[in-house]
């Protein structure tokens, strides 16, 4: 029996299992930034809980809330998440700043998914190789400031 389509939008459920499970860092700081919870305040209880054509429904804390589509993003079905997902976590990593990329592993797991596709593809390996290098290094100084 086929899965069930829910309306035109279609099935979420996968890129929600995949957000929630490997992605719980991007889901924290689309809070603070689409959400505007302030920083200082650490999120210890996000989940998503769907994505529909209103947008990402999140749990925060007990208390749901709605993540509209960047206007950026044209998201007519559920095709279009994973897209969208990756729009909105630059757009809220480069927005919240260079402290906020450290102290929340933006560039571990930057670096970690560019040893990922350099194992795919070799010619991205030196690239890859030098901005872990840099996001290390850069790390080290802020760390002894």
């Amino acid at each position: 029996m086929a899965k069930e389509e829910r309306g035109s939008f279609g099935d979420a459920s996968r890129a929600v299992a995949h957000m929630n499970d490997d992605h719980f860092e991007s889901l924290v700081a689309w809070v603070h930034h689409y959400l505007k919870v302030p920083t200082h305040l650490t999120l210890t209880d996000v989940i998503l809980v769907d994505c529909t054509e209103e947008g990402m429904h999140l749990m925060v804390h007990g208390d749901w809330r709605l993540i509209e589509y960047p206007k950026e993003c044209e998201v007519k079905t559920a095709r279009d998440l994973r897209k969208v997902a990756v729009f909105m976590h630059n757009e809220a990593f480069s927005k919240l700043g260079l402290s906020y990329r450290i102290k929340h592993g933006y560039y571990g797991s930057t670096a970690a998914y560019l040893a990922e596709k350099a194992k795919q593809n070799k010619h991205i390996l030196v690239p890859a190789l030098a901005t872990a290098a840099l996001a290390l290094a850069y790390y080290r100084r802020m760390k002894w400031r």
